[in-house]
């Protein structure tokens, strides 16, 4: 079947003849976001861009057309809450896409495996939008064609998310102006701004009282106001990176008799390190002697990932959140980022 008599039958006033009688076919609307983040501070600014941008979809504006899409690419390091950004927004105004949401972790950086290929994100998509595995064209041309088929017309969020480059998404972005993109990436992509007008919004760290505020909902009140000197050694050695804080925060309340302090002490990011310094080497020279006792059981802590060369490095925050409890040694399990280097990717 072709894309015409596709999106007839999913679109239009399809009428079928079933055991005599006339059925209608229900239009498929696609709920596929994932949760939004339970705990979610700051980023005031960039959700109000956000929001701004798509007030603008659809109106004349200056050299450009209304009859695109608004594109808008989140960017930063990992960890950075690109995603966390895109959710929040994303689930409140909900009521601003009745047609429904698409969503795809493409995996670009994903150091578990290889990135998710553009045609295999398509093809989920058609089976969202209610294509039968029979009905989806055997060419990369016919399915794109079908795919932007399916979509036109329709009020919808495409979220794409964790980019690893153009090739990746260019051939899932809708060709009319009623659909909306946000896809998250640590890459710049110049050529999708060129190409189809994407805005960038580039995230920046927290600042300390947004990051005292984010180990706040996780801890508490009371816990970080008794340890607030301890909080803000932390919020510091966190860099103002979201996950850091909350990973650091998960790792302080499966060890609620550790103090804020001894936690802050394990971290061998030095307080003074910052998204604006240069990067450090890949593995961080640091030395088990800083690693408090309380934090140094290998049942409980998972201390450190050791290196021919003596040398001793912190895990990805990604994987640190989603590893199982004896998948590979950390520092003291939470304890920040691969490297500040690899966060800068």
């Amino acid at each position: 079947m072709d894309a015409a008599g596709v999106r007839f039958r999913l679109l239009g006033s399809v009428e079928e003849w079933a055991a005599g009688q006339r059925v209608a076919v229900p239009v498929p609307t696609p709920h596929q976001l994932p949760t939004a983040p339970r705990w979610f501070v700051g980023r005031a600014r960039e959700a109000a861009r956000l929001t701004a941008l798509l007030d603008e979809q659809g109106t004349d504006r200056p050299g450009g057309s209304s009859g695109t899409p608004m594109i808008c690419a989140i960017g930063g390091v990992g960890g950075i809450g690109k995603t966390w950004l895109a959710l929040e927004w994303a689930h409140r105004n909900l009521d601003r896409f009745p047609d429904g949401q698409l969503y795809v972790d493409l995996r670009g950086f994903d150091p578990a495996g290889q990135p998710m290929s553009a045609q295999t994100a398509l093809r989920g998509f058609l089976a969202a939008l209610g294509v039968a595995p029979a009905d989806v064209p055997t060419t990369a041309d016919g399915r794109v064609g079908l795919y932007r088929s399916l979509l036109a017309g329709r009020r919808m969020l495409l979220l794409l998310d964790d980019v690893r480059d153009p090739g990746q998404v260019e051939s899932l972005l809708p060709g009319s102006a009623k659909s909306t993109v946000l896809l998250t990436s640590r890459q710049h992509l110049p050529s999708l701004l060129v190409k189809y007008g994407a805005v960038p919004l580039e995230l920046g760290a927290l600042t300390s009282a947004e990051a005292h505020a984010l180990f706040a909902c996780h801890l508490g009140e009371e816990r970080t106001a008794a340890e607030a000197d301890a909080v803000a050694e932390l919020a510091k050695r966190c860099a103002g990176l979201p996950l850091a804080v909350s990973g650091v925060a998960a790792r302080a309340l499966t060890q609620p008799a550790v103090p804020l302090a001894v936690l802050a002490d394990g971290i061998g990011i030095p307080a003074t390190t910052s998204l604006s310094t240069p990067a450090p080497s890949p593995s961080l020279p640091l030395s088990p002697s800083r690693l408090h006792p309380a934090l140094c059981d290998p049942q409980e802590a998972r201390l450190v990932q050791r290196y021919a060369s003596g040398r001793y490095r912190m895990p990805d925050p990604a994987r640190l959140l989603s590893a199982p409890a004896a998948a590979e040694p950390l520092l003291a399990d939470d304890l920040l980022a691969d490297d500040l280097a690899a966060w800068r990717t």
